[in-house]
């Protein structure tokens, strides 16, 4: 999906909303575009991105975390998140599927994210526990 197919996806408000001239529907227009989903966010050296649909609980201390260790957040975003727990732990591991299974069970009832390997050009799907039990799967072309 481009980035143009994603921005065309916010909702169409009602006029209804502001039938008496109020700004309600532009404000509203403008909180739904800084809010789109899904976001796709890097890791700091730009080999790991990720795709991510809605946030999860608790990330607000895993981001500490990692921000006392160096990271560099641009967003609030999830998905930049998962980026730098993957980067995280592929500075541990080379794994890369490993690194996503690692970056998936830090986060507690996240959604399914999409995390592409620039280096090595792998595309895989994590889905959390809550969602299908664990589990990576490669995507192929």
């Amino acid at each position: 999906m481009t980035s143009a197919a994603i921005s065309d996806r916010t909702p169409n408000i009602p006029a209804v909303v502001d039938a008496h001239g109020s700004p309600a529907r532009t404000t509203l227009a403008a909180h739904m575009n800084a809010m789109r989903q899904p976001r796709l966010d890097t890791d700091c050296t730009g080999r790991i991105t990720v795709v991510a649909d809605g946030s999860s609980a608790g990330t607000d201390e895993r981001r500490a975390v990692l921000v006392d260790l160096g990271h560099a957040f641009v967003t609030t975003d999830d998905a930049e998140l998962v980026a730098h727990l993957v980067e995280r732990a592929l500075a541990v591991d080379q794994d890369f599927v490993a690194a996503v299974r690692v970056a998936m069970v830090q986060l507690a009832g996240a959604r399914p994210f999409v995390v592409l390997d620039a280096e090595s050009g792998r595309l895989l799907l994590a889905e959390p526990a809550a969602w299908s039990g664990g589990v990576v799967r490669e995507l192929t072309a």
